[in-house]
């Protein structure tokens, strides 16, 4: 048993999913599965209307889904929908068993109360926590756990993904992470193998995540291209050799799936939701004024600028031009295509809705996770690195706050919508950042409750109820828990225990992967 407790304790993989589940019971708010709150109207309500059309096999019929906004098909791509397939799938059989509504009839509150709408979540726990466990995997082969272990701290689990991952989880970005990843991953693993051989598997493999990558994010098409290329590329460099039957099998899995998933919706209803965007925002010509404006705004903002958002992401991508060694090629290859996100970035003239720059930063801080570990490898070999670590650390309080507190009031700490006329006129809190700290001055009490109203609040329930001390607990509490709801305590403890779920499958399946590696030796 000791020797188990020391092995966690140097093993820096259980660290980071400590940190996983600690950011899970401050984001994640259990009164959302009782509201029907858990996921939000719009986008969220077509992801899961991609889904329900799959597991219930009337795709691409969609006159049984539920979903708000234009045309007859959800406008979101469907790409989230069937990553999450198996786990919606899988979950919906409790829905099946228990004949639940949503069987029958798929609306606001019965989805709210489906098990099939809690898979999806905990798809988005899985391919977020496996994405991480990609990432740290791939830069092992570069750099030491040290380095490993801050790099995913800083660049992953301190700004933006947690708060997607647990307070926003029926969405794409985490999925649009992941696809990233896992290419990273791969390439990285072959690029230290020199590229010597890329078996079959692998590039079946590629081909899906390629084909995947437009599917989750209609925007990032260029993304999915430029991989292909840098794969060629790098196979040719490093063995003289052309890599045409692997692209060709890699491009023709790609165009398979966006042919079927993408193509063949359009072509079915004859209509497609983007193309009026596509004219109007990403092919109309601004002043330069505009365009240096807009580039400010995205950076230095007190709203979303990404300084106070991702501060990690801003010296990442410093660093990206320090990097002397070939690798650095590629990663600037991988860059080229996150201009395209850029360029919507500005020319949409708003942040896209909800929490900081999304169109940006899922695909582009998984390339920026090399350029970070080669930046902090850096640091190490400086005598006062202890001085830069704290330094960094202090720099991390600003994006963590900024993601804890984020919808902890109606007022000042979120995303002010207003509407005249039906039309939105305004998208946007132009001082979110200022609004923390103003509240953590003028108002503490609110500014502790913005971050503790999520898993401690519900701690503080279920204490109460045990003890049958509900009649001390204060209004905030009663109002979001007015009963006491067994399937809402199954959910919770699912979902924070299942980082650690699958930190030990992992563990088991390395160990069992060595075993065998041992007796063919």
């Amino acid at each position: 048993m000791v020797n188990i407790c020391l092995k966690l304790k140097n093993n820096k993989l259980f660290w980071i999913t400590i940190i996983i589940f600690i950011f899970a019971f401050l984001l994640f708010r259990p009164y959302a599965l009782q509201s029907g709150r858990l996921f939000y109207g719009g986008d969220d309500e077509m992801y899961f209307a991609h889904a329900t059309s799959l597991i219930f096999l009337e795709f691409p019929e969609y006159n049984k889904e539920y979903w708000t906004g234009p045309g007859p098909y959800p406008m979101a791509s469907i790409g989230p929908a069937l990553m999450a397939l198996p786990f919606v799938f899988t979950f919906s059989l409790i829905d099946r068993i228990a004949d639940n509504e949503i069987i029958r009839e798929r609306n606001s509150e019965s989805i709210g109360n489906s098990w099939a709408l809690f898979g999806f979540v905990i798809s988005t726990i899985f391919y977020f926590y496996l994405g991480i466990l990609l990432l740290y995997l791939g830069l092992s082969y570069f750099f030491n756990n040290r380095i490993s272990f801050l790099t995913i701290l800083f660049m992953i689990l301190f700004q933006y993904f947690p708060l997607y991952a647990f307070r926003r989880p029926v969405f794409s970005h985490i999925y649009e992470f992941f696809l990233q990843s896992a290419l990273i991953f791969i390439f990285l693993k072959l690029y230290k193998e020199k590229f010597s051989i890329i078996s079959f598997k692998i590039t079946i493999l590629i081909g899906v995540l390629i084909g995947l990558i437009p599917l989750v994010r209609y925007g990032n098409i260029f993304i999915a291209i430029t991989w292909q290329i840098i794969f060629y590329i790098a196979y040719k460099k490093f063995t003289n050799k052309k890599w045409l039957k692997g692209l060709i099998i890699v491009t023709a899995i790609a165009i398979a799936l966006i042919a079927l998933f993408k193509i063949y919706p359009t072509i079915y209803y004859g209509y497609e939701a983007y193309s009026d965007n596509i004219k109007n925002y990403l092919l109309t010509i601004k002043s330069p004024l505009f365009y240096l404006k807009r580039m400010f705004h995205i950076f230095f903002w007190m709203d979303w600028g990404l300084i106070y958002t991702a501060p990690f992401l801003v010296i990442s991508l410093c660093a990206v031009f320090f990097i002397r060694k070939e690798i650095g090629f590629y990663i600037k290859l991988m860059l080229i295509p996150i201009i395209f996100n850029l360029y919507g970035t500005i020319m949409w003239g708003t942040q896209g809705g909800w929490y900081g720059y999304r169109y940006i930063v899922f695909s582009l801080i998984p390339i920026l996770i090399f350029p970070f570990a080669y930046f902090l490898n850096n640091i190490f070999t400086h005598k006062k690195y202890k001085l830069y670590i704290i330094l960094l650390s202090l720099i991390a309080i600003f994006p963590i706050l900024s993601m804890l507190l984020f919808e902890g009031n109606n007022t000042n700490l979120t995303l002010k919508i207003i509407k005249q006329y039906f039309e939105i006129t305004d998208w946007g809190n132009n001082f979110y950042q200022v609004e923390i700290y103003k509240t953590l001055i003028q108002n503490p009490i609110g500014f502790f409750i913005s971050i503790f109203k999520g898993g401690p609040l519900y701690l503080i329930y279920l204490t109460a109820q045990i003890f049958h001390l509900n009649k001390f607990l204060p209004f905030i509490v009663l109002e979001k828990y007015p009963v006491f709801n067994i399937r809402i305590l199954i959910k919770t403890i699912i979902i924070y225990i299942f980082p650690f779920v699958l930190y030990f499958l992992y563990i088991l399946i390395t160990q069992l992967k060595n075993k065998k590696l041992s007796k063919k030796i």
